[in-house]
């Protein structure tokens, strides 16, 4: 078994989101996404001869704060009922 370190994470003024794409090395579809590194070396351990792994990366864009309002009562919707009354019949007892 051979041994694979984890590349170090570098954090500058931007922020990014990089997650392990594990797929199949036969047609290239993608199996999963893994936040962790060993996330995707377990994945890539249940066949190890047809899945490989690479990193993607995403530049997250920044949080905006919106503010919100509350209605008064009479411009909001009205609750619904509109689920039916259950008419299914019982389970008959065994």
């Amino acid at each position: 078994m051979t041994t694979v370190k984890q590349p170090p994470y570098y954090f500058t003024a931007m922020s990014f989101f990089e997650p392990y794409i594990v797929y199949d090395s036969r047609n290239g579809r993608e199996i999963c996404q893994c936040s962790s590194f060993d996330d995707a070396l377990m994945m890539i351990a249940f066949d190890p001869d047809h899945r490989k792994h690479k990193r993607r990366k995403f530049i997250l864009d920044h949080v905006v704060d919106v503010s919100s309002q509350t209605l008064e009562p009479d411009k909001q919707l009205k609750a619904q009922n509109i689920l039916p009354d259950r008419q299914e019949e019982p389970l008959p007892a065994l």
